[in-house]
């Protein structure tokens, strides 16, 4: 299967944009925790599996995929990346 590299940068991109969203999610939750109304810990819960689970299965492979090809593209890039 070949992968093309254009469409794992949109994928990244797309899992950017939801982290973005799922990280204020998870910011107008925890206001909560000071406050007066008790947190959705289960949504929390959620949230944090979520953005640890599908970082290390799906997100960070992918990034591995970007960097793998500019190591190939670039000796001056490989350097650096490690």
């Amino acid at each position: 299967m070949l992968i093309k590299l254009s469409q794992v940068l949109e994928d990244l991109r797309e899992d950017h944009r939801n982290l973005a969203l799922l990280l204020d999610l998870l910011e107008a939750e925890s206001e909560h925790v000071d406050g007066d109304d008790e947190p959705d810990f289960e949504l929390l819960h959620d949230i944090m599996q979520y953005m640890t689970v599908y970082s290390d299965a799906v997100h960070h492979p992918r990034e591995d995929l970007v960097y793998e090809a500019m190591r190939e593209h670039s000796a001056e890039l490989a350097a650096d990346l490690e």
